[in-house]
């Protein structure tokens, strides 16, 4: 728990080379909770110091009660390996897995995701695993262009593994909540590279309700791989087939101006080129509501786009 003045607190092993070593951590009674303030660090997952370097191993979190990532302002949350090519997540919790970003974007917005990473500089891939026993998953992009993500990121020339995310106990009325709340937040299930090729199956199996909701201007809520095309990267295709499952209802809202409530690949901006593919597959007990407000030029859409 870091509070303010560019901390950082790691559970990690750093070095300029290769980095390796699995990582497992388990508590018996209790939560586990990483929350990062202004602009601190809080992180699971190995480190490397220069772009030659690469982390690979994996990484293990079970929690006996909830988990949480909870960032403020410019703070970083993550459960991950740097400039991992391959790396195996499993995260487990017996109560509720939240993942919040809220506060103020400057000087620039704050992050909060399980997944590793590449910073555009090496692969980034490995599949991930994220369960909970006994609660429900929420993502909650609650700060102007927000990053709150599961799902592996900022690969160089690829971004590839399988992201599979479940709250299955109907007793407790599990459900998995995204949610883009304030302008530009990105909340997303599913890898995302402004750079590359993105790949990798995308499971979201929950026993009550899923909801996919874009309220802030220019905000997306998505299940899928994706991300726009940013001007100086290298494009490339994206694929992956995508299952959603839910024991109820399976809710989309798109409700402000140039917002995205999407399941599928692809970016609903078309900013993107490469060929976009992947079979979807809806299991839905309950209703489907797939509402984009009308007024307001949001996009609620299930599909992939290219």
């Amino acid at each position: 728990d870091d509070n303010g003045s560019s901390a950082q607190s790691r559970i990690a092993a750093r070095g300029n080379s290769t980095v390796n070593g699995d990582i497992d951590i388990e508590t018996t009674v209790g939560g586990i909770s990483l929350r990062a303030e202004d602009t601190d660090l809080v992180s699971i997952g190995h480190g490397v110091n220069t772009t030659s370097g690469s982390s690979t191993r994996s990484i293990t979190v079970q929690s006996a009660d909830t988990l949480t990532l909870t960032s403020h302002d410019t703070g970083q949350t993550r459960i991950g390996n740097g400039q991992a090519a391959n790396s195996t997540i499993n995260v487990t919790a017996a109560g509720n897995i939240t993942l919040t970003v809220s506060g103020s974007a400057l000087p620039q917005p704050g992050s909060a995701f399980i997944g590793n990473f590449g910073n555009f500089t090496k692969p980034a891939g490995g599949n991930i695993t994220v369960t909970s026993t006994g609660g429900s998953i929420a993502l909650r992009g609650y700060e102007d262009g927000a990053l709150v993500l599961i799902g592996n990121k900022s690969g160089s020339t690829s971004t590839t593994g399988d992201v599979h995310v479940s709250a299955l106990n109907g007793a407790n009325n599990a459900s998995i909540m995204l949610d883009a709340l304030n302008d530009g937040a990105l909340v997303q299930i599913g890898n995302n590279s402004e750079s590359g090729t993105i790949g990798g199956n995308v499971t979201v199996e929950a026993a009550h309700l899923i909801s996919v909701d874009a309220s802030g201007s220019g905000s997306v809520a998505k299940i899928g791989n994706g991300a726009p095309y940013q001007s100086g990267l290298v494009g490339g295709n994206i694929s992956g087939d995508i299952v959603v499952t839910s024991g109820g209802d399976l809710d989309l809202y798109a409700e402000d101006s140039e917002s995205t409530a999407q399941i599928g690949n692809g970016d609903l901006t078309l900013a993107r080129a490469g060929n976009v593919s992947g079979d979807i597959s809806l299991n839905v007990t309950g209703f489907t509501d797939i509402n984009d407000q009308g007024n307001f030029d949001g996009i609620a859409w299930i599909g992939n786009v290219a």
